[in-house]
């Protein structure tokens, strides 16, 4: 998508974009210098193209530790996605930092997201 094709999606409300790095390489092979400046390209390239604050990570290969997860919260953050396949129960605290994700295939969603 171009930007502007970007931005128009953005636009009708029903969808966000959130930092993933600037390279694509694993968080936690980085120095904190090199996270540090992943996080920040990405989230400046982000929000320099929504006009809008990024609030949301999301680790390139689901790649987390301690670290990168600090190093996110410390970038301005508000939370980040892993790979992991799971659901949150309700009531139950998440981790805002590593929150799974609901991985959704083709066919009929509904015992998906049952299950």
């Amino acid at each position: 998508m171009t930007e502007a094709e970007l931005r128009a999606w953005l636009d009708g409300g029903l969808t966000a974009i959130a930092p993933h790095t600037a390279t694509h390489r694993p968080m936690s092979q980085l120095t904190a210098d090199e996270c540090r400046t992943e996080l920040e390209s990405s989230i400046a390239r982000c929000e320099a193209i929504t006009g809008r604050p990024a609030i949301g990570f999301a680790y390139p290969y689901g790649d987390r530790s301690e670290s990168v997860a600090a190093a996110v919260r410390k970038a301005g953050l508000r939370y980040a996605c892993s790979t992991r396949n799971a659901g949150i129960s309700a009531g139950r605290g998440a981790d805002l930092f590593d929150l799974p994700r609901i991985h959704v295939v083709n066919g009929p969603p509904a015992k998906q997201w049952r299950d």
